[in-house]
């Protein structure tokens, strides 16, 4: 269920370090969450993926389309992946297609 209030922290953040090969991270909240705040530091896209297990980010294209999504360069997003309880490992991945970004990812509730 989406939630309209304004966004508020409930565990620590991680950072996903993002390169033309694909990396991973572990988000763990203090308790279930469905939403988690991405922040895109660097100055290029980074394509994304979640996952009950480490997932590998691949870059989509036209002839090979794929469940990543992008965070633009210098963005913020929340997006709402169900963290099934507390202390729940939710792992992101993340590829870019040139240069290098920093993801910094804290799971929370609200927009």
């Amino acid at each position: 269920m989406a939630n309209n209030i304004a966004f508020s922290p409930m565990g620590n953040t991680s950072v996903l370090i993002c390169g033309t090969s694909a990396n991973n991270v572990a988000v763990t909240a203090y308790s279930p969450v469905n939403q988690f705040m991405c922040v895109n530091t660097g100055t290029v896209p980074v394509f994304l993926v979640a996952g009950t297990t480490a997932p590998t980010a691949v870059i989509p294209t036209p002839s090979t389309p794929n469940n990543a999504w992008c965070l633009g360069a210098g963005s913020t997003k929340v997006v709402t992946y169900n963290q099934a309880a507390a202390n729940t490992t939710v792992y992101f991945g993340g590829i870019t297609s040139t240069s290098s970004a920093n993801v910094y990812i804290t799971g929370g509730e609200g927009l």
